[in-house]
């Protein structure tokens, strides 16, 4: 029994059985010093064990650039001594070395960030309660991939995510969570070699929304990556000029299995900005009224994403690629991390960011059988 662990209520790293005192994040347990059961503690302890572990991550992040400063030196300072090679053998040395000390530094950075989740996941519960008839809140959930398969939205071999959230906004039920979606592709090299490479799909949110009524047919709207992300067009260009890599960068049939075919609307503007699906054109029109189209263009710019809908069924569903991890710290945030002021504050904005685009979308009376307004 001695052995048996359970993991910090802080940071969910394992603490052997009998021992109140996490050595990852350094929180005590023992009398007077938090909640052993939900890991809450006062501010000031939490300031407290954040500003040690930041200390901590100083110090790798120093230690990894002084090593790899120190191994370049070396190498060039004592090429001639070392023969030849030698000078390289020393440099990549001094590289896995100072892998060590970064692969700690991104470990401590994660768990500051686990600490914030924690602290806050109560209040982040109570702002969405606020915001929504909430039915769930799940700071570790997210959909199954059999839920996003479904929709041929996105190929992807491995999911992940955060923060699955269930509720109605204006007596309309909703969904939606942070998501990771990465894909396997094999290609062959410029040497003619077989490779493979992980390509992220998605990495921001995905959302669903009950529509009003059932669509007859399939209508997907893709926001066209070259309007958004010229700088990577270029670079996955660049990318299939050197390996033959076979990237798509905007949708097309074969996307949804060659069950859809392009579409185009009368608004120019909207038919500059999104690719359309689908496999019956007179759905289409009943969905991407002139109001709705102005609608999507307001929800994307609210979105500051790339974003691509689906509708099918009774179902709405948005994937929206921006890299952004709602209530959740980013790695350049954590600095901010014992400001508590500041960090809830962000997190209201995330909510904000989520509560725009919603507005926008449900302004089509006829989708969800809300009033114009």
């Amino acid at each position: 029994m001695e052995n048996m662990t359970k993991n910090c209520p802080l940071c969910g790293s394992p603490i052997k059985n009998g021992r109140y005192k996490c050595k990852k994040c350094g929180a005590d347990f023992s009398a007077g010093g938090g909640d052993a059961a939900t890991g809450q503690f006062s501010r000031g302890e939490l300031t407290a064990i954040i500003t040690a572990i930041k200390k901590k991550i100083k110090v790798f992040g120093w230690l990894a650039i002084a090593i790899i400063a120190l191994g370049i030196i070396l190498a060039i300072g004592l090429s001639a001594s070392l023969g030849e090679g030698g000078g390289p053998v020393l440099f990549i040395a001094a590289l896995a070395v100072a892998a060590v000390f970064l692969i700690k530094w991104d470990s401590l950075r994660g768990i500051v960030k686990k600490i914030i989740k924690t602290s806050f996941t109560a209040e982040i519960r109570e702002m969405l309660a606020t915001a929504f008839e909430l039915e769930s809140y799940e700071p570790d959930g997210f959909f199954s991939p059999e839920q996003l398969r479904e929709t041929h939205l996105k190929s992807f071999d491995e999911c992940s995510g955060s923060d699955l959230v269930k509720g109605k906004y204006k007596g309309v039920p909703f969904a939606f969570c942070d998501l990771l979606l990465t894909e396997e592709v094999d290609y062959t090299d410029k040497d003619g070699d077989s490779r493979t490479a992980k390509i992220t799909q998605l990495e921001g949110q995905w959302i669903e929304f009950k529509l009003n009524k059932q669509t007859a047919s399939a209508v997907y709207v893709a926001e066209r990556i070259e309007k958004v992300d010229s700088e990577r067009k270029r670079k996955v260009n660049k990318a299939k000029e050197l390996t033959g890599l076979k990237t798509n960068l905007n949708y097309g049939p074969y996307h949804f299995g060659g069950k859809v075919q392009e579409a185009y609307t009368d608004n120019d503007l909207f038919n500059k900005n999104f690719q359309i699906f689908t496999d019956d054109p007179h759905t289409m029109y009943y969905i991407l009224t002139p109001h709705f189209m102005e609608y999507i263009l307001a929800a994307d710019e609210a979105a500051d994403s790339r974003s691509e809908f689906c509708f099918t069924g009774d179902r709405v569903r948005i994937a929206l690629t921006n890299k952004r991890n709602l209530f959740d710290l980013s790695g350049s945030e954590i600095k901010k991390s014992t400001d508590f002021d500041w960090v809830s504050d962000k997190f209201k904005s995330d909510l904000r960011f989520i509560t725009d685009i919603f507005d926008a979308l449900l302004k089509n009376e006829y989708l969800f059988g809300t009033e114009e307004r």
